[in-house]
């Protein structure tokens, strides 16, 4: 989208609020610039209205979902994709992508995150020093702190100094405080 900004000041906001917004903002096509109008004819209100009208108990069956559309197009599908409980994931593209950036994720992961303490620095080492091919969920919640990490300096950069995590620290606070914080760990796989 042409001439997209980030708000002043982009704090307080919590991670994803910006990449949602300038998503909002394509599909909508808010931008008065753009010459095309954005069609969404899946978002017309007859047919969103219809996908509302399902039961949700309709969309799963024997483990399956999206058994609405399955079952209206039952004859057009080959058994092996009506009956099929996955589609596969993009783990393995993303894996590769991990891989060629492996050593800028690792500089990205170890600092605002790891420094102030909100990650667990010996399970995100555990993860880098494998030295197997990514797989699994733990390389995907490293590239998940890297974005964390992007999000936070280009925020810094909007603003000319240095993240302030006194916020993060009051929120871990209350967090503690928290029935059966004592057992959580910070998230790190």
């Amino acid at each position: 989208m042409r001439g997209f900004r980030l708000p002043e000041p982009c704090f307080p906001a919590k991670p994803g609020t910006f990449g949602f917004a300038y998503a909002l903002g394509y599909a909508e096509s808010f931008d008065p610039l753009d010459e095309l109008p954005m069609v969404a004819p899946l978002l017309a209100q007859p047919v969103v209205e219809a996908c509302l009208r399902v039961p949700s108990w309709f969309w799963y069956d024997g483990g399956r979902n999206r058994m609405i559309a399955r079952r209206a197009f039952q004859r057009e599908l080959p058994p092996e994709i009506f009956h099929r409980r996955s589609k596969g994931s993009p783990e393995s593209f993303v894996g590769e992508i991990f891989e060629q950036h492996r050593t800028t994720i690792r500089i990205r992961c170890w600092t605002a995150l790891v420094k102030h303490g909100l990650v667990d620095r010996e399970a995100i080492e555990k993860i880098f020093i494998d030295p197997r091919p990514a797989y699994g969920t733990g390389f995907m919640r490293l590239l998940e702190f890297s974005d964390v990490e992007a999000w936070i300096a280009g925020c810094s950069s909007l603003r000319g100094d240095a993240v302030d995590f006194s916020r993060s620290a009051s929120h871990r606070a209350y967090c503690a405080a928290l029935p059966g914080a004592g057992s959580r760990r910070p998230r790190s796989q």
